[in-house]
């Protein structure tokens, strides 16, 4: 395992309601021009929760309520083999106020059959499928593998608790 200071801890939140997801278009930064969930890196100190709270109401001015998060997966995402990031995504189902475009985010709502995945990152496609589905046993574990140059090699499926020393 990697030392913790090495790489960066972060969250995404994927706000739904009923049979639809808010996601939010990268306006800049890294990820710029995808489709995604709203997040970001851990503040020092800060909780992934806290952190959770925190970067949607910035990118997208939506309040959620620590109760109403649902802790969906546990990702690691390495880059030549190498661990860069660690995420912890929820889904929220219960949340204030309107969507609105900030800065960095232009959020749309997709109908949960008709999520933008080509927009997406690579591998997108695969797991938060997963974390949606009706009987999943959540939090859910995936290692994510891409080159250095931010191309998509594969995902792997863990137990959860196997990657609890990441986080």
């Amino acid at each position: 395992m990697t030392n913790q200071a090495e790489y960066k801890r972060t969250t995404v939140v994927f706000p739904v309601q009923e049979d639809r997801i808010l996601l939010g278009m990268k306006k800049r930064g890294f990820g710029e021009g995808w489709w995604n969930g709203f997040g970001g890196k851990l503040d020092s100190g800060e909780t992934y929760v806290a952190s959770a709270i925190r970067e949607t109401a910035e990118e997208v001015e939506l309040e959620l309520a620590q109760n109403a998060l649902r802790h969906a997966a546990d990702i690691v995402f390495r880059f030549d083999g190498t661990v860069d990031v660690v995420t912890k995504a929820y889904i929220a189902t219960s949340f204030s106020g309107t969507p609105v475009e900030t800065e960095e985010m232009k959020p749309q709502w997709f109908p949960l059959d008709r999520i933008p995945y080509s927009d997406m990152w690579p591998g997108d496609d695969q797991w938060i499928p997963k974390i949606l589905g009706k009987k999943a046993l959540l939090p859910l574990g995936f290692i994510i593998d891409f080159t250095k140059n931010n191309e998509f090699i594969g995902i792997e499926s863990v137990d959860s608790q196997s990657l609890e020393g990441y986080f």
